[in-house]
Order: structure tokens, then sequence, then C-alpha cells
């Protein structure tokens, strides 16, 4: 995230090179600075944020940290992920330790598409 807008660099070495450039050029702007100027696009929603957050961090080795989500986001939300997760907790396909949740290697990958579509359902529905 970059100004709390999801950025995605580009694929090639030349690509990523001018984009680089472009962003260090661009207004005098750089890639990592956090100021809130004048941008076309509107911030990240919130939802959205977390929701990218549960999708890539489901997906590694580290899993889901649920106190950080509880701090940058609330209790409800982490209520709503271990909601969403809660059937592939059963079946043994994730795993909660010391208040992370992550897949377990073979079948918790395969399926990952699976819980993290629950964890979203319920994080939808949270208020």
């Amino acid at each position: 995230f970059v100004r709390n807008q999801i950025v995605a660099r580009p694929r090639t070495m030349v690509d990523y090179i001018n984009w680089v450039h472009e962003q260090q050029t661009d207004k005098g702007a750089r890639v990592d600075d956090d100021k809130d100027d004048d941008h076309d696009e509107p911030p990240i929603d919130q939802i959205d944020r977390l929701m990218d957050i549960v999708l890539k961090r489901l997906r590694t080795c580290q899993g889901l940290d649920l106190a950080r989500i509880k701090e940058q986001f609330g209790e409800p939300f982490v209520d709503g992920i271990e909601k969403g997760a809660q059937l592939g907790l059963d079946l043994g396909l994730a795993v909660k330790e010391n208040e992370t949740i992550r897949l377990v290697d073979s079948k918790g990958l395969l399926y990952s598409n699976s819980i993290i579509s629950s964890i979203f359902f319920e994080l939808e529905n949270v208020k």
C-alpha cells in the first residue's frame, strides 16, 4: 500500500525501472511518501484494505495476525474472520496459534479460495 492505495509493481525490470522513475518525478513525489496530497483516485475503502490483507496474509506461512487486525480494524472484524475460517479450522485445513490463523501446508492451500471466500462473506456482514 502507498498512500492507502494498492500498488502493484510492473512485472518486467525495464517497466519497473520506468515506473519507479515516473513515480519519483511525478510532481516531485516519491513512492514512499505518505503525505495526503491531491490524487485522482479516492483512498481505498477500509473493508477492501482488510480483505486484501486477509487474501495475502492467509497464503503465507506466517498467516494472519489477528491481534494486528484487532488493533487496526477492531474486534468485530476479528470475530468475522474467525467465524469465516471456522470450517477450515474444523476440517484441519487451517490452524489458530497464538492469535494467528494460517493455512495448513498442502490441503489448506488447496482449499484456500473457499476459506477466504467464507471469511469475505462474514466480513461484508460486520456492522
